[in-house]
């Protein structure tokens, strides 16, 4: 089921079986370019089959390979060529009537989604980063703001407020956002803490 966050959605989507998505166009994760293998090497999850139907093009069968955790779920984007399909924390920005020009969604695994209030903004929330998507796609990614556990508490016409999660001090720390930029103030993550997160 398609969730449309008040956008439209110039296709339809179905559910197929193994046999019904022989040739489907295949969706993954980024490869290293020199090794042609995956950049994060991860246990094998399951895919999603999903049969999508412009509704000013030809049909097409996508199979989408899972992330290692997260949301699941379809939806509709500020622009109503173009679907995001999100597989256990994986997500997709795909354009429908060129579904091999896809791209992966900035942060992984994606925990939360939420439209931007009267805005053609979806954003998208991993455990220490916040992306943010327009009708072209890619807007801005925050640096890390958390150790791994962000809550956003409040969405106002320029910026964003919440809290991320302190774990060498054990503690919530405040956050704040610019809506445009992408800028952020405060949080924490071993990067804001003069650490090395490695």
């Amino acid at each position: 089921m398609l969730t449309t966050f008040g956008f439209k959605a110039d296709y339809q989507i179905g559910h197929l079986t193994a046999g019904e998505a022989i040739g489907a166009y295949e969706f993954r994760r980024a490869l290293d370019p020199q090794s042609k293998r995956p950049l994060v090497v991860e246990g094998k999850g399951k895919e999603l089959l999903l049969g999508v139907t412009p509704l000013h093009g030809k049909p097409w069968a996508g199979r989408f390979q899972s992330g290692p955790e997260g949301v699941d779920g379809l939806f509709a984007t500020p622009r109503d060529d173009t679907l995001c399909v999100v597989v256990k924390g994986r997500g997709y920005w795909v354009r429908v009537l060129e579904p091999t020009a896809y791209e992966l969604v900035r942060v992984v695994p994606i925990k939360k989604l939420l439209r931007v209030p009267n805005r053609d903004i979806l954003l998208f929330m991993s455990y220490t980063r916040i992306a943010a998507y327009g009708r072209d796609g890619l807007t801005w990614v925050t640096e890390d703001l958390s150790w791994d556990g962000l809550e956003i508490t409040d969405i106002g016409e320029t910026s964003i407020t919440g809290t991320a999660w302190d774990s060498p001090k054990g503690r919530h720390a405040s956050f704040l956002v610019n809506l445009e930029t992408g800028a952020s103030e405060g949080g924490a993550s071993p990067g804001r803490n003069g650490l090395s997160s490695q």
